[in-house]
């Protein structure tokens, strides 16, 4: 069945959004005269809603006081680029991964190194393989992380997180030879769901085997994310500035919207009442979509304030996260993290 493409002249702006606070980066470069701040690639929120976490284009990672604004602690995380940050559920650890094949483990109490998780080399490898995510399951036993040699590596608690693979491009039936862009767990937490190419993935868990694909976009897959409360629903960013809906049992797109006319990487958010939708790639603007009409609701752009100051962002924002509260935080290419305040007009 062919997905429904929604009509985007049907935009109705129905949210207004307030600026609550900026976490600055506070790393500056200077490229000729003028200084230019460090990329900000991801953004994520500790479980307990106190600290902020900013992923570098340096390889630095910044922890930020939630409240306040504040920086706790700066610290380089990584050889090359930063690409992905990941709480445990309980707060106490953070993930991080980069460009040199590295996932860092750090323990938030102290933010200090614990553990520091290095990716074998695979085949005729002779570079190291940027890991484009990490996830760490709720009892604290396993991680799992995908890179873009196609690889998806798990390590065990009993071995000192010691990574080994699971899944290769020749143990994989669907294999499509393509990167590895993103993964989370299924709510049920049965399943490593990532996206490869035009495809999304589903690794059992428990047999390290994959038992789904979903596919046909004909566009690379970028991100995805469940519907917090219908898990048969999956949504994902495509390279074209598509978002797509999928049906999991039926195994097919039920609907696209088109988010941006930009090509490129977004990530997207759903807030936990499954009413809003967040994407980026807009130049320096967010959308907020209805999850259920597709209509837009908001778009949050660079307006002045009565003085003249700039609220929004002014470079390309490709990392946002909704929170518990309903809050929207953003991160961009200016070297700014934003949280957001959206309400009902």
């Amino acid at each position: 069945m062919k997905a429904k493409k929604q009509n985007n002249n049907l935009q109705v702006d129905r949210l207004n959004y307030e600026l609550l606070r900026t976490y600055e980066n506070p790393t500056v470069k200077t490229d000729g005269p003028k200084p230019q701040k460090e990329r900000i690639i991801y953004v994520a929120i500790s479980p307990n809603q106190e600290i902020v976490a900013c992923a570098y284009f340096s390889g630095e990672i910044s922890l930020f006081n939630f409240k306040t604004s504040e920086l706790i602690v700066r610290f380089q995380a990584h050889e090359g680029r930063s690409h992905h940050i990941e709480f445990s559920k309980n707060g106490e650890i953070m993930l991080s991964t980069g460009d040199d094949g590295r996932v860092m483990m750090f323990d938030i109490k102290s933010y200090t190194l614990i553990n520091k998780i290095v990716m074998p080399f695979y085949k005729n490898q002779l570079e190291l393989t940027k890991i484009v995510f990490a996830l760490i399951d709720d009892d604290l036993e396993y991680i799992y992380f995908g890179a873009n040699n196609g690889c998806i590596y798990k390590c065990d608690k009993k071995r000192n997180y010691k990574p080994y693979m699971i899944v290769s491009p020749e143990s994989d039936i669907y294999s499509d030879s393509y990167y590895i862009t993103a993964g989370i767990f299924s709510p049920d937490n049965k399943y490593l769901v990532y996206s490869s190419g035009f495809s999304i993935k589903f690794l059992n868990l428990s047999t390290n085997k994959i038992e789904k694909l979903i596919g046909g976009a004909h566009q690379y897959i970028n991100d995805v994310v469940f519907h917090p409360t219908n898990s048969n629903i999956l949504i994902s960013w495509l390279q074209n500035g598509t978002i797509t809906y999928w049906d999991v049992e039926l195994e097919e797109a039920l609907c696209t919207i088109k988010a941006s006319n930009q090509e490129g990487y977004s990530h997207i958010s759903i807030n936990n009442t499954g009413e809003y939708l967040a994407s980026g790639n807009d130049y320096y603007y967010v959308n907020i979509w209805d999850v259920n009409t597709k209509h837009r609701l908001a778009k949050i752009s660079n307006k002045f304030s009565m003085d003249g100051e700039i609220k929004g962002h002014t470079r390309r924002i490709n990392s946002l996260i909704f929170i518990e509260d309903g809050s929207l935080l953003t991160a961009s290419h200016d070297g700014t993290a934003k949280l957001w305040k959206l309400t009902k007009k």
